[in-house]
This record gives C-alpha cells, sequence and structure tokens, in this order.
C-alpha cells in the first residue's frame, strides 16, 4: 500500500500541468510512496497528451480519461480507485511544494490525524496573495471541529490530506459549483483529529485573463450552488448552527464583493428562500427561523455600507 494517493484532475490545463507534475516529481516524500491517479476530464487541448508524457516516466501512474462531468465526478472518480492510507487533491494549475506531502504525512503519523491542513499560497504572473484562511492554520495544533469550529474558514479541498477510512463515505456533489464547500463540512463533522502546519504547502494559481475559476467569476447560478451544498449537508446531516451562520456571512461577502451589481438582490432574496426551506423542514425552529433573517439582515446591510464606502469615488 502506498502512503498517500494523489487525485489530479484536469480540463484544458495544458499551460500549467507540467509545473504541476512535476511538483509531484520533486516530493521529498519520494514517489515510490506516492500513488498518483490523473484524471482527464474530457479536455480538446494537449492535457491528455501531457499526461501521456509522465505515464511514460512513471508506468504506475494511473490515467482515467473520459468524457468531461465536471471537477466533482473527478475527484469522485480518483477516490474511488485510490488505494493509499491517505489522500491529497491537486488542481491540474497549480503545485505542491517539496516538502508538502512528507510534512503532511509526518503530522498525520505523529498525530494519528485523521485531516492534516497546511496553508495555501494564491499567486499569479505579478505577486503572492497567501490566503483568506492563513488566520486560521496559524500553529501546530491538534483539534477538532467541535473544539475549534474557526476552522471552517479553510473551506477549500486542497492543501490538505485526508486519512482515507474519514472519506470513504464521503464524495462531492455531482454537477455543483462550489462542491468543497459540502465536502468540507461532512468531514469536519467526522474527523477525530484535525491537525494544522502553518506552512505553505500548496499554490493556488490565480488565472489572468481567464473565466473558468468559480472563485474569479461568480455568477447568481453559481451562488445558487453554493446554497445548494450548504442545504443538502442540513439535510443529511442535522442543523450545524456554527455552519449555518458561516454560511449566512459567507453568502453575503459574494453578494457584496463578488456578484454583478444586478445579481446582489436576486442572491440575497435566495439567501431568504434557503432559510424558509430549513424551516419548512424542521431543522429551524420558528423563534430561531426569525433570529436569523434579523442576523442576515443586518450583515446585508453591513456588508452594502462596507461596499459602498469601499468603491466610494471609484
Amino acid at each position: 500500500m502506498k502512503k498517500i494517493s494523489v487525485i489530479v484532475p484536469a480540463y484544458n490545463t495544458e499551460k500549467y500541468l507540467e509545473e504541476c507534475l512535476t511538483s509531484l516529481e520533486k516530493q521529498t516524500i519520494g514517489l515510490t510512496n506516492i500513488e498518483v491517479i490523473l484524471v482527464n476530464d474530457g479536455s480538446v487541448d494537449k492535457t491528455l497528451t501531457i499526461m501521456k508524457k509522465f505515464h511514460k516516466k512513471h508506468p504506475d501512474w494511473q490515467i482515467i480519461n473520459r468524457a468531461n462531468k465536471g471537477l466533482s465526478v473527478s475527484r469522485n472518480d480518483g477516490m474511488d480507485i485510490a488505494t493509499g492510507k491517505y489522500l491529497t487533491f491537486l488542481d491540474s494549475d497549480d503545485y505542491l511544494a517539496p516538502n508538502a506531502l512528507k510534512e503532511m504525512y509526518d503530522a498525520a503519523i505523529q498525530n494519528d490525524a485523521d485531516l492534516v491542513i497546511g496553508r495555501l499560497n494564491g499567486f499569479d504572473s505579478q505577486k503572492e496573495y497567501g490566503y483568506y484562511s492563513d488566520n486560521y492554520i496559524n500553529k501546530y495544533q491538534t483539534f477538532n471541529y467541535q473544539t475549534n469550529p474557526r476552522i471552517l474558514k479553510a473551506i477549500s479541498s486542497c492543501g490538505k490530506l485526508y486519512k482515507k477510512d474519514l472519506v470513504a463515505n464521503i464524495r462531492f456533489i455531482p454537477g455543483l459549483k462550489h462542491e468543497d464547500n459540502y465536502f468540507a463540512l461532512k468531514v469536519y463533522n467526522k474527523a477525530q483529529k484535525i491537525t494544522t502546519i502553518p506552512q505553505y504547502f500548496y499554490f493556488r494559481r490565480y488565472r489572468e485573463g481567464e473565466m473558468d475559476s468559480i472563485t474569479q467569476n461568480l455568477s447568481i447560478a453559481s451562488y445558487n450552488d453554493l446554497i445548494t451544498n450548504y442545504k443538502t449537508f442540513f439535510k443529511e446531516s442535522g442543523l450545524d448552527k456554527k455552519a449555518l451562520k458561516f454560511s449566512l456571512r459567507y453568502f453575503n461577502n459574494y453578494i457584496i464583493g463578488s456578484l454583478k451589481k444586478h445579481d446582489q438582490l436576486p442572491a440575497k432574496k435566495n439567501t431568504m428562500k434557503y432559510l424558509q426551506e430549513l424551516k419548512q423542514l424542521k431543522l429551524i425552529k420558528n423563534y430561531n427561523y426569525w433570529f436569523y433573517v434579523g442576523y442576515n439582515n443586518m450583515y446585508y446591510l453591513l456588508a452594502s455600507s462596507y461596499y459602498k464606502i469601499k468603491h466610494l469615488g471609484r
């Protein structure tokens, strides 16, 4: 059994894939300890050709080649055949620090951790940005979600090492954007031990001039998918008040900071509908429903004021 399975989904990333896969070749844990699973999600550029080039050098690397079905299905397909004791996700336009897998694996073994989280570092051709979750991965520690719910803000599926047993029955929802949110909630609620390491292990690329990234090009449709991710989790697992409050703040941040102006009010209305549906499902009691309605409106007004001030004079 390999120590770590690395799942690399790819769709039309010929410009970045070689750098991504080269970062796997440089891992200090050693290639003999890594199972690499490459998933070509119906690319129409040279992505598959590049995969085959690396497969020729590393015959034990596996390639799944199929029609386009989206990122969630690609990750699920990789998980279905992964055999490593732990697994991790590496998007094909990103790359890993050379010591990433060894440091995370050693921490997992030392702490008997179900999940290990390192820092992500966003970058483009001009500079590095750090990442919004840095403040929640600021020291080496082991805990669980119930004692440290702020870790929910580290929502990305990447930059993490998962014990395979932890995610044996957890999969991404096919066909939805913001798929990381549902997956992270399931993982955090199940994990008994979470270890954080305050080192930059994962480098996330911001694609300049491209509109493929959900986080760079939000729409009302992708916003609605975000709501569906949370609603599905609550239906399956019951209401998590900490996650609900986080989702309301998260939604308003997206409304104010990222959606186009004409989409902001419809998104706010959809957030209210989301609360109504949770009440109808009897996940929220009536008096709590009105509390959350007020909470959401208050946060929306504060965020709106901040947005107007921030953009004043532009």
